[in-house]
C-alpha cells in the first residue's frame, strides 16, 4: 500500500478556516506535519468526522494534534477509509511478524526447556551450550518482546504463548547461569528421592545423601572432598553404577585410577560384585534397572581400574611392543649401576671431592641409562613421561569418558598431567577425583597439593567447569578423636575446612597422653594398655589394634624389632593382629602403611622430641638438599606434612587412642593437645586432670619431675629453654604480701 496525502483545501487556508498542514499515511505510521503535528502508529489512533456547511472536520484521538479542519467533504470519507485500511494493513503485517517470531523463537525455548528438564545433571558444557544458543537471539528477543506486548497483539492466538517463550528465554539472558545453578541444585535433589532405592542397594551399607548426591553430580571437574572413613570407596562403586544405569557411560568407557595395585584391584572387584548383587531377583530395585543391569552384565560390564603406571604401560604397549616394563625391577638396576661406580677409582676420587650434583650423579645416571637401554626396560619415571608424549602426539589415543581418580591429594605432577590430557582428548568427557587433603602425606613421592587446592584452574576448560561435594560423615572414629584431629590439622591455614559428623558420638576421654620416665619403660606400657584394651572390648569379639610410630620397627624407642615381633606373637590369641606380613602378623606399622586402614584401638609411639631422640615425633630432619630439588615446595607452615601424618594416624582408631610420651621430652604435639583440648576429650594418665598452664610463661604446662640424683620429685615448665620454670612443690605455697609497716608521728 503505497504513501497517502491529505491537506486542507486552499479557500479554507486563505479565508483563515485553519493553517496549513499535511497529513501522510506511510509504513502504518500517521504524520502530522502542521505546527502541532505529530506521529503515531495508525493502531494506536482512532478518528471521526464533522460534516460542515462547506468543509468536514477530523477529530484524531492518540495524537498531539486533535483536529484536521479544512478538508472537503470526499476527502474527510476517504482519510478515514484510508485509516482502516491502514489499519487492517498493520495488524495483518504486526500478525505476520508475531507468526515468524513464534515459528523462530518458540522451538528454540522448547528445546532449550527440553534440555534444561532433562534427567541429568548439567554440567559446564551442557550449561555453556544453552546460554550460548539463548544469547545467540538476544537481540530479536528484544524487537519480539516489544512487539508481543504492544496492546494489539493480544488480539492473536499465539500471543500468550509467544510472551511465555520471550519470558524464558529473557530469564536466561538476564540471570542464566543462576537458573541454571539452581535447576542442578534441585535436580540433584529430587533425583535422591528418585533413586533412593537404588542407592540403599548400590552397597552393602545404603550409601548417605552425601554419598548419593556425589554420585549424582556430574560436573565436567567434581572433587570429592572425603573426610577419614567416610566411605569414599563406596561412593566410587555408587558413582559407577549409577553412570552406567542411567547411560551417562558405558563400561569401556570408565576409568577407575588408584594410587597403588592394591586399591585398583579392589575398586574394580567391588564394582563388579554391587552389579552383579543389584541384578539378582532379591535385590528390591525398580525391575527396569535390574534388567539393564543383568544386560550389562551378560554383555560384560568390567570397568577398568588401574595404577598411573600400569595405563601408562598400557599406552606405551600399544606402540612398542617389545619393551620390558618393569618398574619393580629399578631398585636392583641402580644397585648394580652404583656398584660398579664404586668400583671406578676416577668416580671414588670425585665423589671424595664432590662439589656439586652433577660432578656425582652425572656417572650413576650414565650407567643407569646404559642398564635401561640395554635391557629394554623402563622406569617409573621414564614409564610416565613416555606414555605422555604419546598422549601428547595422540589426545584421543585412549577411549575413556568418565575418569574417576582415587586418592588424588597424592597426585604427582606427572599424573596430573596424564589425568589432564586424558580428561581433554574429548570435550565430552568427565573427571571425578576423590581424596582429602589432610591425608596428603607422600610429598615425599613426589605428590603434590596443587592439584587438589587448585583444582578448577589445573583441569577446568572453561569457567564454572569445576564442583566440589563433602562427605563429612565418617563411619570409623567417635566424634571426639573427630574433633581433636580436625581442630589439629586446620592449624594449617591452607587446609579446606570442613565438618566432621560420626555416627559414634562418644568424646569423653577417647584419647590418653601415657608417659614413661625411661625407655626400658615402654614395653611395659604397651602391655599394660593393650591388657587394659582387651578387657573393655566385649566379650567373645578380638580387639583391632595398631602400634603405630613416626618410622621402621628398627627406630622404635624401647622396642626393638625383635620386641616387637614377640609382643605380636604373645598377644596374637587375643588381639587382631593386622600388620605386618602374612607369615609373620606384627601389630606395628608405620604411620604411613596404615593409611586407609582403621582399628578399634590405636596406640601410637615415639611421641617425644629431639632432645630425647633423634628419631622424634614430629621429624626435625630436614629433606636433603638435593632432594628438595625434585620435590614439590614446602607450605608455609613448617610441619604441615608432620601434621597431617599424625592426622593420619590418630583417625585410624574406631574407640581409643593412647599417646606413649616421653614425661621429660614429651612431644610437641603432646603439649598441644593437652594444652589446647581441656574438655574432657583429653586425658592425661588415665585422668582427665591436665597438667596445669604454667603460671611465669602462659604456654608452656607443669608437669611433675623426678631427680634421679636427689631421689626427689618437683614440678617444672614443659618449656624448659624458653621458660625453665620449676617448683619444689605442687601447687606452689601462696606468698602473703606483708603490709607497710606504719611510721608513727612523734
Amino acid at each position: 500500500m503505497g504513501e497517502a496525502r491529505f491537506s486542507p483545501q486552499a479557500w479554507a487556508c486563505r479565508l483563515g478556516f485553519t493553517p496549513r498542514w499535511t497529513a501522510r499515511f506511510e509504513r502504518g505510521e500517521l504524520h502530522i506535519d502542521a505546527p502541532e503535528g505529530g506521529s503515531g502508529s495508525v493502531l494506536d489512533v482512532a478518528a471521526q468526522t464533522q460534516r460542515g456547511w462547506i468543509w468536514s472536520l477530523v477529530r484524531i484521538q492518540g495524537m498531539e494534534a486533535p483536529e484536521l479542519r479544512g478538508l472537503s467533504h470526499r476527502n474527510a470519507k476517504g482519510f478515514i477509509a484510508r485509516l482502516e485500511q491502514e489499519k487492517a494493513a498493520a495488524l495483518e503485517r504486526l500478525k505476520h511478524a508475531l507468526q515468524s517470531d513464534y515459528d523462530l523463537l518458540m522451538p528454540l525455548s522448547q528445546q532449550l526447556a527440553r534440555e534444561i528438564n532433562a534427567q541429568r545433571y548439567l554440567a559446564a558444557r551442557d550449561r555453556d551450550h544453552i546460554l550460548d544458543r539463548a544469547a545467540g537471539h538476544k537481540q530479536h528477543v528484544r524487537i519480539a518482546h516489544e512487539r508481543a506486548h504492544s496492546p494489539h497483539a493480544g488480539a492473536f492466538e499465539i500471543t500468550a504463548k509467544l510472551r511465555q517463550a520471550l519470558a524464558f528465554l529473557q530469564s536466561l539472558h538476564a540471570k542464566g547461569p543462576k537458573l541454571l545453578a539452581e535447576r542442578n541444585r534441585k535436580f540433584v535433589d529430587e533425583e535422591l528421592v528418585r533413586w533412593r532405592p537404588f542407592f540403599d542397594h548400590c552397597e552393602e551399607r545404603p550409601l548417605t545423601d552425601e554419598q548419593a548426591r556425589a554420585a549424582i553430580v556430574f560436573e565436567e571437574n567434581t572433587l570429592l572432598v572425603a573426610a577419614a572413613g567416610s566411605g569414599k570407596t563406596s561412593t566410587v562403586v555408587g558413582k559407577v553404577a549409577y553412570a552406567l544405569v542411567k547411560g551417562i557411560a558405558r563400561p569401556q568407557d570408565i576409568l577407575c585410577l588408584a594410587f597403588n595395585q592394591k586399591a585398583a584391584k579392589e575398586i574394580g572387584a567391588r564394582v563388579t560384585a554391587r552389579l552383579g548383587a543389584m541384578a539378582k531377583p532379591e535385590c528390591p530395585i525398580d525391575p527396569s534397572t535390574k534388567g539393564l543391569l543383568a544386560t550389562l552384565l551378560d554383555e560384560g560390564a568390567d570397568v577398568e581400574s588401574s595404577t598411573f603406571h600400569a595405563l601408562g604401560g598400557k599406552i606405551i604397549r600399544q606402540f612398542e611392543p617389545a619393551v620390558n616394563i618393569n618398574p619393580s625391577g629399578a631398585a636392583v638396576r641402580l644397585r648394580r649401576a652404583i656398584e660398579r661406580c664404586q668400583q671406578d677409582p676416577q668416580f671414588a676420587a670425585r665423589w671424595l671431592l664432590l662439589q656439586t650434583v652433577s660432578r656425582f650423579a652425572r656417572p650413576a645416571d650414565s650407567r643407569f641409562t646404559a642398564l635401561l637401554v640395554k635391557d629394554q626396560e623402563l622406569d617409573y619415571d621414564e614409564l610416565i613421561r613416555r606414555s605422555l608424549d604419546y598422549l601428547r602426539k595422540d589426545p584421543g589415543l585412549l577411549p575413556y569418558k568418565l575418569i574417576l581418580v582415587d586418592e588424588f591429594q597424592d597426585t604427582a605432577p606427572g599424573r596430573g598431567e596424564m589425568v589432564r590430557r586424558i580428561l581433554h582428548a574429548k570435550a565430552e568427557n568427565l573427571l571425578f577425583a576423590v581424596g582429602d587433603d589432610w591425608q596428603a602425606i607422600n610429598r615425599f613421592a613426589g605428590s603434590d597439593l596443587t592439584y587438589f587446592n587448585g583444582f578448577g584452574s589445573a583441569f577446568n576448560r572453561r569457567s564454572d567447569a569445576d564442583a566440589r561435594c563433602d562427605l563429612t560423615r565418617t563411619f570409623r572414629s567417635n566424634q571426639g578423636i573427630a574433633d581433636v584431629a580436625r581442630s589439629f590439622v586446620l592449624r594449617n591455614k591452607s587446609q579446606m575446612d570442613k565438618e566432621v559428623r560420626a555416627d559414634d558420638s562418644t568424646r569423653q576421654g577417647v584419647i590418653d597422653v601415657r608417659t614413661y620416665q625411661d625407655d626400658k619403660d615402654v614395653i611395659a606400657k604397651v602391655e599394660e594398655t593393650l591388657a587394659r584394651w582387651v578387657e573393655q572390648h566385649p566379650p567373645g569379639e578380638k580387639p583391632s589394634v595398631f602400634l603405630l610410630g613416626r618410622y621402621g620397627s628398627k627406630h622404635v624407642r624401647g622396642l626393638s624389632a625383635d620386641e616387637i615381633q614377640q609382643l605380636s606373637d604373645r598377644w596374637a590369641d587375643r588381639l587382631d593382629v593386622r600388620g605386618g606380613e602374612a607369615a609373620a602378623p606384627s601389630l606395628y606399622m608405620t604411620m604411613h602403611k596404615s593409611k586407609g586402614l582403621q582399628a578399634d584401638y590405636v596406640l601410637i609411639l615415639g611421641m617425644f622430641r629431639l632432645e630425647h631422640n633423634w628419631f622424634c615425633f614430629p621429624s626435625e630432619r630436614d629433606d636433603d638438599p638435593l632432594l628438595q630439588l625434585v620435590l614439590p615446595p614446602k607450605e608455609a607452615l613448617a610441619d604441615a606434612d608432620e601434621r597431617r601424618l599424625f592426622y593420619v594416624a590418630l583417625t585410624r582408631a574406631k574407640h581409643r587412642v593412647v599417646l606413649l610420651a616421653h614425661q621429660r621430652h614429651p612431644s610437641p604435639y603432646v603439649l598441644e593437645l593437652l594444652r589446647e583440648q581441656r574438655d574432657g576429650t583429653v586425658l592425661f594418665n588415665g585422668q582427665d586432670e591436665l597438667p596445669p598452664h604454667c603460671p611465669q610463661c602462659k604456654r608452656g604446662l607443669v608437669f611433675r619431675r623426678y631427680n634421679p640424683k636427689s631421689g626427689k620429685t618437683f614440678h617444672a615448665c614443659s618449656e624448659q629453654w624458653a621458660c625453665g620454670k620449676t617448683w619444689s612443690s605442687w601447687p606452689p605455697p601462696v606468698r602473703l604480701r606483708r603490709p607497710p609497716r606504719s611510721i608513727p608521728f612523734s
